[in-house]
């Protein structure tokens, strides 16, 4: 018999996250590792400095069979964690490209011989870039369809300009290299929040803060379909200033029918009051 059961009832959260290199996407992961048991997943060349002693795991991946290594496990594992995130998409793509590139060179013969020198001389051609995209998209896929665990994305922004007869608009999006990638891999997620920089006015002082908006404009590209019961979205206007992942999940956990759906480990204090 089909597992039938209320809508929503086994759903999870996939959030995506866009912002310019130094916003604080990494920072933001760190919040939550003292309330959320979260295991990352990161290519060699992203640094994770500013959540050391967070309390926040890390898998460092160098190939596609690690990357993949990564999904069987957290398909298999993933109801151990709250939150499984990929920081970031947009430096592991080119890792995964690297890996594709060194694959097809090794086909070709040994390292210093003339076969592979000349292969070498041209760099990775579009049908790299293909698999590259397949195997990317196939991560995501599974890994959101394996619904064991909330998973969260981050990418770097940039200013796209679509060649799609304007069917898409131009505007900032998550870096994802690729005809339609970005649309394909936003499309898998519920919430995609893009991170800026702005400067603020505060009981009559102008102050800098990070603000994270999750309502798409004609400048960028965010969405948030975590909604109320009213139709409105579980972050109000959208605009959330200073960020914290504990204050994301708590908004939603408030705001879905049903209870709470993203976990958060509350910390014991001293003599065992919560």
């Amino acid at each position: 018999m089909p597992n039938i059961q209320p809508v929503g009832a086994s759903s999870k959260i996939s959030m995506l996250i866009h912002a310019d290199i130094g916003w604080g996407k990494t920072t933001f992961i760190g919040t939550g590792g003292k309330s959320a048991k979260i295991l990352v997943m990161r290519p060699p060349i992203d640094h994770a400095d500013p959540i050391i002693g967070s309390g926040v795991q890390e898998m460092v991946v160098r190939s596609w069979e690690e990357i993949f290594e990564g999904l069987e496990y957290i398909q298999h594992e993933g109801d151990k964690w709250d939150w499984f995130w990929l920081d970031s998409i947009s430096l592991l793509q080119d890792v995964g490209l690297d890996d594709v590139y060194e694959n097809v060179l090794d086909r070709k013969g040994p390292v210093g011989s003339l076969a592979r020198k000349d292969r070498e001389q041209y760099g990775p051609d579009r049908g790299e870039y293909r698999v590259n995209m397949w195997r990317l998209g196939q991560w995501v896929r599974h890994t959101v369809g394996a619904g064991t665990v909330n998973l969260g994305i981050t990418a770097h922004s940039f200013w796209w300009e679509p060649n799609d007869n304007g069917v898409t608009p131009s505007c900032i999006w998550p870096w994802i290299q690729g005809k339609m990638m970005p649309q394909k891999i936003c499309g898998m997620m519920n919430i995609v929040g893009y991170g800026a920089i702005e400067t603020r006015e505060h009981r009559g002082k102008k102050r800098t803060v990070r603000v994270l908006h999750t309502n798409a404009t004609e400048n960028y590209y965010a969405k948030c379909q975590v909604k109320l019961p009213d139709g409105g979205t579980v972050f109000g206007s959208g605009d959330i200033i200073n960020p914290t992942l504990p204050s994301m999940i708590s908004a939603i956990n408030e705001g879905r029918p049903g209870g709470e759906v993203v976990p958060i480990r509350r910390r014991r204090r001293v003599g065992g009051r919560q």
